[in-house]
């Protein structure tokens, strides 16, 4: 049986307190982080800049696919 309560009975604050520590949603806060830095980058006249922001977003989109991965693996 069961034990877990019903959809919409628990707070969503309750909710993310409890499940925010899985590995995919850590992987995803990391990516929510990571994309405040990708304007300043990608929009910078600097090409050494404009490049790091290409690697950032390279990065941060390599993680929005094992994100996925973990939580259907997890």
């Amino acid at each position: 049986m069961d034990n877990s309560p019903a959809l919409g009975t628990i707070p969503f604050g309750d909710m993310v307190r409890r499940d925010w520590k899985n590995p995919p949603n850590i992987v995803t806060a990391i990516r929510m982080v990571g994309t405040l830095g990708l304007p300043p980058l990608v929009l910078s006249r600097s090409r050494k800049l404009r490049l790091a922001g290409f690697i950032l977003f390279t990065l941060l989109a390599a993680t929005d696919k094992l994100d996925g991965w973990m939580a259907k693996k997890i």
